[in-house]
Formats: structure tokens, sequence, C-alpha cells
């Protein structure tokens, strides 16, 4: 909660791609640093706030990122968004489920922590090409009708 709560403000004064990339960077090294301290119960705790707060503040700039890329198709693009969302969850545990049993849990941790860094930068990636193609596109159709 205090994610999507500083979120929205982090985004407005920093930028929503850097949030993006920062959330990601906190969540993969909370993820790895949780499965390593499990035993220390205030270390734990102080992880999770850490790992709830950088995913909520991700998930408000990727939200806000999403509703600019397209105007016209906003409604289509956040319900595709939110189903990749289910979806994630969905892989993810069934990925975990496996991981955990064959592997344990720092192997699990290690390996949530890469996927969270890759994901951070490939939605940043993915969302900036868009943004900016639409832009462009926008840009040339705006210059067309004027013509």
């Amino acid at each position: 909660m205090l994610g999507n709560i500083w979120g929205g403000r982090w985004s407005d004064r920093i930028g929503k791609y850097r949030i993006m990339v920062g959330a990601s960077i906190v969540a993969a090294v909370t993820v790895v640093g949780f499965s390593l301290v499990t035993r220390m119960l205030v270390g734990a705790i102080i992880i999770q706030i850490l790992w709830n707060v950088a995913l909520g503040s991700g998930s408000v700039s990727l939200t806000a990122v999403v509703s600019e890329l397209s105007p016209e198709n906003r409604s289509t693009l956040l319900s595709l968004n939110s189903a990749a969302i289910y979806l994630g969850a969905t892989a993810a545990t069934a990925t975990g489920s496996v991981l955990l049993a064959t592997g344990g849990f720092i192997r699990l941790g290690i390996v949530c922590g890469t996927v969270s860094l890759a994901v951070g930068f490939i939605a940043r990636y993915f969302a900036r090409e868009i943004f900016c193609h639409g832009l462009r596109h926008q840009s040339q159709k705006a210059t067309q009708t004027h013509k």
C-alpha cells in the first residue's frame, strides 16, 4: 500500500521509467535477500516492506505508462496489462513450486530476483518503444491532416 501511495508521487517527480527500473532493481535485491535471511525475523520483515514498496511503486508507474501509450486504445491496453499480471502470477506460482521442490529456497530467490530485474528493463524498453512509436505516428497523422 505504501508503494502505491508513494509510487504515484515518485513517478511524477522522478519519472515513470526511472521508477519502473528502480523498482525492479529493489525487487530483485529484496527477493534474493529474503531467501538468504529467512532465519532473521526483523531482517525478513524489513525486506518484505521494501519489496512491497518496490512492487507498489513499480505497478503504479507501469499503469501510468500503459494509460499514456495510446489514448484511443487505453481501455484495451489496460485490460491486457491486467490479464498479463494474472498470467504472470500464475506462471510464477507454478515455476516457483518446481524450483522450490528441485533447488531449494535460495535458488528460488536467485531465479525470482533475476526475473524481476529482467522484467523491469524489458517493460521499460517496450513501453518506451511503443510510446515513442505512438507519438511519431500521431505526429505524422496530424501533419497529413493539415496538408
